[in-house]
């Protein structure tokens, strides 16, 4: 996967919607179309967009109780490379684990520093839709860094949020042991291992001993 790519999917699940439009053809038929637009108006990160060569316009400042210094810059991706980004696995402006998949431990990096300029709101938090929030957690996680992640609510609002924490604060506390007898679900994932969370609490685990496999079919 090309690093420019990487970069147009952090900022395309962070800050990005997707458009649609319609190409009309000489027969009288029409062929849909899809691309990508991001917005930015600070000046540090409307550079960096601009850096990567996107076509763009500037918008005018909106009257309204929000006052904004800066004007609204539209980036748009090119249909061809928002094509190639769906064939990686990024459809409708949103990860999956088949792009994650295909990503070095540095572009992980590349991809979780770019969000974090979409969506990052300082502190190493970030903050969004619950299905952002699940694949920075994850992200981190692949890069080995210990992270917690919680749903914020306020007044006509609701956000999830993520932040890296310091190794020294995470701790485990056995509340109580109960006896227990029945099926056990133990899962197996191509990649070796598979993570889980309850109330916040990450947990990442290995395979199920795959001796079928390890055996060529023979169990051991």
């Amino acid at each position: 996967v090309a690093d420019r790519l990487v970069v147009l999917a952090g900022w395309l699940v962070t800050d990005g919607t997707i458009k649609r439009k319609k190409h009309a053809h000489a027969d009288g038929t029409e062929t849909e179309y899809r691309y990508g637009r991001i917005v930015q108006s600070k000046p540090a990160t409307v550079e960096i967009l601009k850096n990567l060569g996107l076509s763009f316009y500037v918008g005018k400042l909106k009257d309204t109780n929000f006052h904004a210094n800066y004007a609204p810059h539209t980036f748009s991706i090119p249909v061809s490379e928002y094509k190639e980004l769906e064939s990686l696995g990024v459809v409708d402006g949103k990860l999956s684990w088949e792009f994650l998949s295909r990503l070095t431990e540095r572009q992980l990096r590349l991809l979780a520093d770019t969000m974090m300029l979409g969506d990052g709101t300082g502190q190493n938090r970030f903050c969004g839709e619950e299905s952002e929030i699940f694949w920075m957690t994850l992200i981190n996680v692949l890069l080995g860094k210990p992270v917690t992640f919680y749903e914020q609510k306020q007044e006509g609002q609701r956000c999830w949020r993520t932040r890296h924490v310091s190794a020294r604060t995470i701790s485990c506390h056995r509340k109580e042991i109960k006896p227990y007898s029945g099926g056990i679900w133990c899962p197996s994932v191509d990649t070796g291992f598979w993570v889980t969370q309850q109330n916040g609490v990450v947990f990442i685990t290995g395979n199920t001993i795959s001796a079928w496999n390890v055996a060529g079919g023979q169990l051991l």
